[in-house]
């Protein structure tokens, strides 16, 4: 896996308006002189640089190299070079401007915009100051990340620096990570000895025994779960053992194309068990796969432009979004274009998903950094959720950061703004009273172009505000939830360096299943097809997966995943549909109209075996739930009432059983509580519990027969079950 290092040839080179001078390392047998313009990698970015010296002329040092000298500079580069000197110019009169008008105290006196044009830096004169920072995430727009240094720190580090040393980026004032702590948890330490997501994980790789607890920390950034199969399953293939990995593979609002679909399809009959599984988050699983062929399976998902990078691990998770294919839809299409952009610019920055499973030759590792998460990554996870104004699909209270779209039929976007929530999720310790599940607050009311910034300025703080010595509280609620929304909204002003206008008072739209079939409004229409619990697998008479490629085989439209574990098919057109139906029938797979909407509506997470969280079941016992449901409605006539199920085999709650009619969570070995009541603005109770499946089912039906002989039948079942609730 990992490949012999190659010899390193150094080069002197001078580089940046503060002419810094360094050691530059090459493992590319270029040939550079004296004089010669080159490109080369520094922890800054991309950048022009001059050489210096010629190689021969350098001591030997020990000391790490600067940076790589990537190539000779050529026309394009230089092009490039002329481009970011202009987009400079541009900057330095924005940051001129907006530093006078929130009286810094300080004269910004020039900018660089490095040759990747991302990478940018604004010099200033004067004293440090705290109102640099949220400066620095409002100018950074249209790609750029900006941030401010003195002008006196950085040219005394130019002039003092000693060829080999890297400059020191300690005066900058663009929001970083707090001074580390001397002590840290064992999780925290291994994010921090990791190289950027690469050490134990490479080490451990090239041996055949189970990854060590280090190791395991690492993988999951790399969208990698090592999973135990018990004892009485036999491995799906030779050599695969009882420990294989689940992949997660990221798909931004669920939308993928049918070719990157139908390879993941192929995928999961090659190495996986078990078939694919979507996710309540829009992205796909894929289990069982020996840790042998782990670098295949992610190269390949690599070349359908996938990828199971920051799937999972303490950093932003696959965004989700509402996934209704409409073409005239404007604000959708601009959500989904949002949901893209914050991917990118949250996206980790390391080079070792690159280094470790697609590049068969790696080289050395130079000036690696992460502008927004730092070295120690975020202390939790962090999940964001975009929502329509009329579709709460999403479940956007349930997400640690959430926007909610403000229409507006004049603007050409058909956006106003957005409303954005903070602190939601549902995820508790039952034996540890200082967990509880939370909906996410109504922060502030945002302007389009505020946006990413916002959600951007909101995950510096989670880095630096979660508590990163008690896991169990790390994730942003807490925090949230201690200061008050009123504080946090003054807070992400004070970054953005704007006046941010309070919540509207406002309640949630319902959620669309975006099940059956729908016009697109372009002729066209798509189909929403119930999947059981997101398995995509063919069992015994209903054959979802040979369907499913049968269907796309022969009309390739767009794919969505949805909040609920389904697929939406897009782009049919009418013959398509009665093709599609004929496929569907000959492969046993029922369509939304032929299911009652509880057990179509119904979501289980994977739970046990695959699951090393899970306490109890929930894939597997959820036909059991939906079929005491269905029989006890139909018993009273009620079978076409819409009762929403979850359940969940542990207090996570990825089947988002508190936001749910009904949800079941189990929370010890075969034990469960019952919850009711739940919706997109309201936790469900605790209605009984803990206890066994067949008395949950029992509650449930008691439950149901209440609700069908009360007299008000205009009346749905969270309204009826919450006139119960404990006050």
């Amino acid at each position: 896996m990992t490949a012999a290092v190659k010899a390193i040839r150094l080069y002197l080179v001078r580089y940046g308006a503060p002419g810094y001078v360094g050691r530059f390392g090459s493992v590319h047998r270029l040939e550079c002189r004296r004089g010669d313009t080159v490109v080369v990698s520094t922890d800054r970015g991309v950048e022009l640089g001059e050489v210096l010296a010629d190689p021969e002329d350098l001591q030997p040092q020990t000391k790490q190299p600067t940076g790589e000298v990537l190539r000779l500079a050529e026309s394009d580069d230089l092009q490039l070079a002329e481009l970011s000197r202009q987009a400079a110019g541009e900057l330095l009169t924005a940051a001129q401007e907006a530093a006078a008008k929130v009286e810094a105290g300080a004269v910004v006196v020039d900018a660089e915009v490095l040759l990747d044009g991302v990478s940018s830096l604004v010099y200033f004169l004067g004293p440090e100051t705290d109102r640099f920072g949220p400066l620095a995430v409002r100018l950074s727009t249209n790609g750029l990340r900006v941030r401010f240094q003195r002008w006196e720190d950085v040219v005394q580090a130019a002039e003092g620096q000693t060829p080999g040393e890297t400059p020191s980026a300690a005066q900058s004032s663009f929001p970083s990570v707090e001074e580390e702590a001397i002590v840290r948890t064992p999780r925290e330490q291994a994010k921090h000895d990791s190289r950027f997501l690469r050490e134990p994980l490479a080490a451990e790789l090239q041996t055949p025994d189970k990854l060590s607890r280090p190791a395991q920390w690492i993988a999951e950034f790399h969208g990698l779960y090592q999973q135990t199969r018990p004892k009485v399953e036999a491995p799906a293939s030779p050599g695969a053992g009882r420990h294989t990995f689940m992949l997660r593979v990221k798909a931004p609002g669920g939308k993928l194309t049918a070719g990157q679909f139908l390879a993941l399809l192929q995928l999961a009959e090659e190495y996986g068990e078990a078939g694919l599984r979507l996710t309540a988050r829009q992205g796909v699983q894929i289990h069982g796969v020996a840790r042998g062929d782990l670098k295949a399976v992610l190269q390949r998902i690599s070349d359908r432009l996938l990828t199971t990078f920051g799937a999972c691990g303490d950093t932003c998770r696959n965004l989700v979004c509402c996934p209704a294919i409409g073409k005239q839809d404007r604000v959708r299409g601009r959500l989904q274009t949002l949901a893209n952009e914050l991917t990118r610019s949250l996206a980790p920055q390391s080079g070792a998903y690159f280094d470790l499973w697609i590049d068969d030759d790696p080289e050395p590792v130079i000036g690696e950094t992460e502008s927004i998460y730092g070295p120690g990554y975020l202390p939790r996870k962090l999940k964001i959720g975009l929502a329509p104004p009329d579709d709460n699909c999403v479940d956007l209270r349930t997400h640690d950061i959430g926007l909610l779209a403000i229409g507006s039929p004049d603007a050409a976007s058909g956006l106003a703004g957005f409303q954005l929530y903070a602190g939601g999720g549902l995820g508790f310790s039952p034996s540890h009273a200082e967990t509880f599940p939370q909906l996410a607050l109504p922060i502030a009311r945002l302007g389009v172009e505020q946006a990413l910034p916002a959600v951007i300025g909101l995950v510096e703080m989670a880095r630096d505000q979660g508590d990163r010595e008690n896991r169990r509280r790390a994730r942003m609620k807490y925090w949230v939830h201690d200061q008050g929304a009123e504080q946090v909204r003054l807070a992400l002003g004070e970054r953005l360096f704007a006046e941010l206008p309070p919540p509207l008072l406002r309640e949630l739209p319902p959620g669309d299943e975006h099940l059956g079939w729908r016009s697109q409004g372009d002729g066209l229409f798509c189909l929403g097809l119930p999947i059981p619990s997101g398995r995509i697998i063919d069992a015994d008479d209903v054959r979802f997966a040979s369907g499913l490629k049968a269907m796309l085989r022969r009309h390739a439209g767009p794919v969505r995943i949805t909040p609920q574990q389904n697929l939406l098919l897009g782009d049919a057109s009418p013959a398509i549909r009665v093709d599609w139906e004929r496929l569907l029938a000959e492969h046993g797979v029922a369509t939304a109209a032929l299911l009652l909407p509880v057990v179509r509506s119904a979501m289980a997470c994977p739970a046990l075996p695959t699951c090393s969280l899970a306490v109890a079941e929930a894939e597997r016992v959820l036909p059991a739930f939906t079929a005491a449901m269905k029989e006890e409605l139909v018993r009273y006539g009620r079978g076409e009432t819409p009762i929403r199920l979850a359940v969940s085999g542990c207090p996570h709650g990825c089947s988002r059983p508190l936001t749910a009619d009904v949800g079941v969570l189990g929370v010890a070995r075969r034990q469960y509580d019952l919850y009711l009541g739940g919706s997109g603005e309201r936790l469900g109770w605790r209605a009984a519990g803990p206890l066994s499946q067949e008395a949950v089912i029992g509650v449930i039906r008691a439950w149901l027969q209440r609700f069908a002989e009360q007299p008000d039948q205009a009346i749905a079942f969270g309204p009826f079950v919450n006139q119960f609730r404990p006050a």
